[in-house]
């Protein structure tokens, strides 16, 4: 369905061993409620680049942090995000 304004878009992180795929069923779920979505993958995760450091949630955290605001904040105009994490996903 069609966005809904106003309403914060929703950012999903997949846990351990995951990937932004893992979310398919709840992405289409909540487009069909108007909600924009976006699901990330974390470094080493997925699609995502695997540069040789060390992973850590805090790592991880900063990632979210930096798509956030430099994504859904600065590129898409959104004010603030939802997010919903899944294992690993849920300490970033």
């Amino acid at each position: 369905g069609p966005i809904t304004t106003g309403v914060p878009p929703v950012v999903l992180v997949h846990g351990f061993g995951g990937s932004s795929g893992q979310w398919r069923a709840t992405i289409s779920d909540l487009v069909a409620a108007g909600r924009a979505v976006y699901a990330l993958d974390l470094l080493a995760f997925g699609s995502s680049a695997k540069p040789r450091v060390a992973y850590s949630i805090d790592l991880w955290a900063d990632q979210l942090l930096h798509f956030i605001a430099e994504v859904v904040i600065a590129r898409d105009g959104a004010q603030s995000a939802v997010v919903v994490g899944n294992s690993i996903g849920s300490l970033t």
